[in-house]
């Protein structure tokens, strides 16, 4: 899917290099860079829509069980419509963060971070079913999948290792959230 860009964009990248956004990715305010910035002020917006306003606890319902939400009253396609332009939104914020960290705008810059973000998340208690996580768990999940690879790179292991580890971790997570599923269950 991402074929046609890479088409487009196969010129010479040298050429763009050193733009106005060097300055922001090569200055740390308060000892941490730009990206990191932008990552907290993301969670929190998203920590006080999801978890205090109205429209968070709707959100949660419409992917906990359409059914139910739509019989109370929600509009469930309305919702999903703009949870879906919410994430385009931030898929474009991460692409201009990302532009400001390497310096270089690239489709290729982010081929496999898909799975890292998914088990991110799903280490973290978002539900791959919908309905359950929150922010804070996202942000504790990622961080803990990073860890773990820069782990690997740094006690010199191979990095094909990388994505083994995503997936074990990635499928224990699965497990667990199946585990406390079938608890719930019999309960």
């Amino acid at each position: 899917y991402l074929i046609l860009p890479k088409g487009i964009i196969d010129i010479d990248l040298k050429q763009y290099e050193n733009l106005w956004v060097g300055d922001l990715s090569s200055k740390p305010l308060l000892g941490m860079p730009f990206q990191f910035w932008a990552m907290v002020v993301i969670f929190v917006i998203a920590y006080i829509v999801i978890k205090k306003t109205k429209w968070g606890k709707r959100l949660l319902a419409c992917g906990d069980n359409r059914e139910v939400a739509a019989m109370s009253g929600i509009k469930v396609t309305k919702m999903r419509m703009v949870s879906y332009i919410i994430c385009a939104v931030l898929a474009g914020v991460c692409g201009i963060v990302t532009t400001i960290a390497y310096n270089i705008g690239y489709p290729a810059i982010g081929d496999g971070w898909e799975f890292k973000a998914i088990a991110g998340c799903v280490v973290g208690g978002v539900s791959l079913a919908g309905g359950k996580g929150s922010p804070i768990g996202v942000f504790l999940g990622v961080s803990l999948v990073f860890i773990a690879e820069n782990a690997i790179i740094f006690f010199g292991l191979p990095t094909v290792l990388k994505s083994a580890v995503q997936g074990v971790v990635m499928a224990a997570a699965v497990m667990y959230e199946t585990i406390l599923e079938r608890k719930k269950i019999k309960a």
